[in-house]
């Protein structure tokens, strides 16, 4: 076995441990002996999305699309971090080149749907979402992301039946179950949106976004105490979030505690609650 072919084959086995700091060293000594390797610029990339080094691993990706411009995974792969970059005009160009090669693709129309969704093309990602779900493969998260761009348009009935049919397929899906408590929140079902919310904080006691969600319920109820009390767990996990911050201030105020509702309101992002 030549040296090349040695550290490749050790590339592939640390990524399926992920072990990606020692794929990432051994494609490079892959490439470094076979620049020509597209297998070892593609494990590069992954190695590099695993890492959330985004820039050098399109580059890599560019580098193994040279080699082999029909690999729709690379260009899948690409579109992908790309997407999670925000050049999502990019990002469509690259789903679009998978869709040429395989129009079935159906993660590929789902990334799609991201990148319109992304540019606020609503309606173009719900078709596109619409060509995923037709072809059967991670439905549960395209009925999810459709019902985000409903929700985006405020069409909240359309948004509520995509999150129970995301949920009909994955009951546990935190993602779905905070979506249909937003939209129940709209409806103006308060108790539904709190007892929604209230199933993802039994899977995940410190999911910051189902804690802001319920505390904004218990302010609708004037139960400010309770809604404080989220707040605070909500802000000791994640002292940055804007909207735990702007929720507590409306607490404190309507409960007469001016002061503190104006530091809340002004609160730096940094601050953490004792």
């Amino acid at each position: 076995m030549n040296d090349a072919l040695e550290a490749y084959l050790s590339g592939l086995s640390f990524s399926a441990q992920g072990r990606h700091e020692e794929a990432l060293l051994s494609f490079e000594r892959t490439l470094a002996l076979d620049p020509e390797n597209a297998g070892a610029w593609i494990g590069r990339g992954l190695a590099l999305a695993y890492l959330g080094q985004y820039d050098p691993c399109v580059q890599a990706f560019d580098r193994a699309i040279a080699l082999d411009e029909n690999d729709e995974i690379t260009w899948y792969n690409r579109g992908i971090a790309l997407h999670i970059l925000k050049h999502d005009d990019e990002a469509l160009l690259s789903f679009d080149r998978v869709l040429t090669i395989n129009p079935s693709h159906s993660l590929a129309w789902a990334g799609k749907a991201r990148s319109y969704a992304a540019l606020e093309h609503y309606h173009k990602a719900i078709d596109a979402y619409d060509r995923s779900l037709g072809y059967g493969t991670d439905e549960a998260d395209s009925w999810t992301g459709k019902a985000n761009v409903y929700f985006e348009l405020h069409q909240y009935e359309d948004a509520l039946g995509s999150f129970e049919k995301a949920l009909a397929l994955d009951a546990a899906n935190a993602h779905a179950l905070n979506g249909k408590a937003a939209v129940l929140m709209e409806l103006g079902r308060i108790d539904e949106s709190i007892g929604t919310f209230e199933k993802v904080l039994s899977l995940d006691p410190d999911n910051v976004t189902a804690l802001t969600g319920r505390a904004r319920g218990m302010i609708t109820r004037g139960q400010y105490g309770t809604a404080l009390e989220d707040l605070g767990h909500s802000i000791r996990i994640d002292g940055q979030d804007s909207k735990s911050w702007y929720l507590r201030g409306v607490a404190l105020g309507m409960s007469g505690r001016r002061d503190e509702a104006f530091h809340a309101f002004g609160a730096p992002k940094s601050t953490r609650l004792n």
